[in-house]
């Protein structure tokens, strides 16, 4: 099979995931359909030929769309699936603590796979490309978190900012907030 065929896989696998996000905001769920869309990138780029079984293995570890959405919808509070009346107590609760002041966000600390917790720093990422990024951060027990797309001189598709920043100490599991250059 040709690459543009494979490509076209993985195409019609994040069109469906994108469709059975319903529900979802519409940034998380792009946030959501990058980061799968990186993770099955990243595993592709390890399979020792890129075939369709290849492709259909990697679909497969990834689970089906319905089961990543279904992970969504279960984990969120915006979720379509929780009732509406949890949705607005969540949010009362959330700008009250905005308003005393006492929130700030900076990475989520959700326990990595290992279940450890613990703290680890954070990779320097800065000036990769974004898979590249990702890999060394999941080197590192981290995740991607949010990444925002800015203009600025450095290379596009490169990493020009990560918060929490290189060298930082964090809880095994965070996520890191990537910038990427969309070029000058």
């Amino acid at each position: 099979m040709t690459t543009r065929t494979l490509d076209g896989m993985v195409g019609a696998y994040l069109d469906r995931l994108d469709a059975a996000l319903d529900g979802i905001p519409e940034r998380r769920r792009r946030q959501l359909v990058s980061e799968v869309g990186e993770r099955i990138d990243a595993a592709r780029l390890d399979l020792p030929v890129d075939s369709e079984a290849g492709v259909r293995a990697v679909l497969a570890s990834v689970g089906s769309p319905e089961e990543v959405a279904a992970r969504e919808h279960a984990f969120h509070p915006w979720s379509s699936r929780r009732s509406r009346w949890r949705r607005g107590a969540a949010a009362v609760v959330a700008l009250s603590l905005v308003a005393a002041g006492s929130v700030t966000v900076v990475a989520s600390t959700r326990s990595g796979s290992d279940g450890s917790g613990t703290a680890a720093t954070v990779p320097d990422v800065i000036g990769r490309s974004e898979t590249a990024a990702a890999r060394a951060l999941g080197a590192a027990h981290f995740g991607v978190g949010a990444v925002e797309r800015r203009r600025d001189p450095a290379a596009a598709g490169t990493v020009v900012s990560e918060h929490p920043g290189a060298g930082a100490s964090a809880a095994r599991g965070a996520r890191v907030m990537l910038e990427i250059s969309n070029g000058p």
